[in-house]
């Protein structure tokens, strides 16, 4: 069983006196739960999440694994307002986080995590943002893009953005200026992230689930071996008709990359439902049922406690009761990273 957890490392809201300013100055952030709860994680969201993780092991003693898919950078807004907007910058995580916490407290304890084979990221991109159509908004001066920026905030609900259609679809692309610059983030995004944790990606999820097949050929180029891909998702034909194609995993592409797909959900967050552990569970026995993994989907707003300790509380008690359910349910269960299962797969293929 892996858990591959999305969203690691963006800043979303910063804080919970952010959100309440935001709110104040006549924006609806409420009926969006990234908006309504997600934020960096403190260190105290951190400790609670692994001390979770540790309490619960498998058949071979092993503790529960979280598999974070990271951006590895957050937009850095002093120095593109220093630059008048004309420039985009970026600083890298652990410097998002001494910036936001004063410290580099949360940094060192994603490295524990790491050092304790408990807490093993995978990449999501360089940032959770699209960056041409975020900079060409603050360019032209949008009035809701331009007040979020003075806060610190991007992740704003579509009807708040320029031509509405949000900000945090990274590798979407309106035109082949922007498309030329998606693989040229990509690489290095994945140079930061192999600096900054010590070895390299196997697996790149996309942002919002956005990135043109028709690129994949250049992913070969990088050590990215495997690109999520929905279970079910619907392909053009070229005649207009959209066919539905079924997803595989560890199935190799067209274009050389294998694909991941997630056949289970855990999103206790999630408003509209009451059964996330129910439903997770029914989707891992039929998971095993169909002898694959269970490759479990989840993100950061999940466990986020740092502006409403309510919602972290909520989610690491229902992951406790799943991962506990598990044990129980099928003993002979192993719990692993994203990586140790990429590997796995890579090996059986003769593909080290």
């Amino acid at each position: 069983m892996v858990f591959e957890v999305d969203d690691f490392g963006a800043i979303r809201m910063p804080s919970k006196e952010i959100y309440d300013k935001l709110v104040a100055r006549g924006f609806n952030l409420s009926d969006n739960r990234y908006n309504r709860y997600d934020t960096l994680l403190s260190e105290n969201d951190l400790y609670n999440l692994f001390e979770v993780l540790t309490s619960v092991k498998d058949k071979n003693s092993k503790p529960a694994v979280f598999s974070p898919v990271a951006v590895v950078t957050n937009p850095d807004f002093k120095k593109i307002r220093e630059s008048d907007f004309s420039t985009y910058f970026f600083e890298t995580i652990p410097e998002t986080f001494n910036r936001h916490f004063g410290n580099n407290n949360v940094w060192n304890i994603w490295e524990q995590g790491i050092e304790a084979n408990i807490f093993l990221p995978q990449f999501h991109g360089r940032e959770h943002l699209n960056v041409a159509r975020w900079m060409r908004a603050l360019q032209l001066n949008h009035g809701d893009t331009t007040l979020a920026f003075n806060f610190g905030f991007y992740g704003l609900p579509a009807r708040y953005t320029l031509n509405g259609q949000g900000y945090m679809d990274t590798y979407a692309y309106l035109n082949p200026a922007e498309r030329a610059r998606i693989i040229p983030n990509l690489k290095e995004g994945l140079e930061i992230f192999a600096k900054l944790f010590g070895y390299t990606a196997l697996l790149f999820t996309p942002p919002n689930a956005i990135f043109d097949p028709l690129l994949e050929p250049d992913l070969r180029h990088t050590q990215l071996k495997f690109i999520t891909r929905p279970k079910l998702r619907m392909v053009n034909r070229g005649n207009g008709q959209r066919i539905p194609v079924i997803g595989f995993m560890g199935r190799k592409g067209l274009f050389g990359m294998r694909y991941s797909v997630r056949t289970c959900s855990f999103e206790p967050c999630n408003p509209d439902r009451n059964d996330a552990v129910d439903q997770c569970l029914s989707q891992i026995q039929k998971s095993f049922n169909d002898k694959q993994p269970a490759i479990i989907s989840s993100h950061r707003v999940n466990f986020a406690g740092n502006i409403d300790s309510k919602n972290g509380d909520n989610g690491l008690k229902q992951l406790k009761t799943l991962l506990k359910q598990v044990t129980l349910r099928w003993p002979d269960t192993e719990f692993m990273s994203s990586m140790l299962l990429y590997n796995m797969i890579l090996k059986d293929s003769n593909e080290e």
